[in-house]
């Protein structure tokens, strides 16, 4: 029987990304090259309070991460749909340990502003038996070990 490999799709981070919800604008859109997507190019990341087990809100974490290379939300859209009809192929650090029930990697390149001035970020929700889903989180939003910025590995 022969096996069949998923075609690894190109993420185009200069795409324009998703908006969730009518109304909404992208406030902020830190653009990407395109590239073949290769899970060995990103990680994900936690702050020193998320490793510590504390909580932070979402605008002290849009800080701490701003001087990172996080991926947009357009390579989060390209990610989606891969993923869905490939979810052997989420990457191990997507995916949630230990007790957690899921994971929402958040894509911080890409903020969103809805009508009532509320920020907002998108992620990849991947619950702990594999089911990918697209998602979104407020800024005002506690932040935990389960919600890890997505990255692109430093060379």
């Amino acid at each position: 029987m022969e096996t069949l490999i998923a075609t690894r799709p190109v993420i185009n981070g200069q795409a324009n990304p998703f908006i969730p919800e009518e109304g909404w604008k992208v406030l902020e859109h830190k653009e990407q090259e395109p590239f073949e997507w290769n899970p060995d190019l990103i990680e994900t990341h936690l702050i020193d309070e998320q490793k510590n087990g504390q909580n932070i809100k979402g605008y002290e974490m849009e800080k701490e991460v701003s001087l990172l290379d996080v991926c947009n939300a357009s390579f989060l859209d390209d990610l989606i749909k891969f993923f869905q009809d490939n979810p052997d192929e989420i990457p191990a650090c997507f995916k949630p340990t230990g007790n957690a029930h899921y994971q929402c990697n958040i894509f911080w390149g890409t903020i969103y502003i809805n009508p009532n001035d509320k920020k907002f970020v998108r992620g990849l929700l991947v619950f702990k038996d594999g089911r990918p889903q697209g998602s979104y989180l407020p800024l005002d939003h506690l932040f935990s070990s389960s919600d890890p910025a997505v990255v692109f590995k430093k060379n």
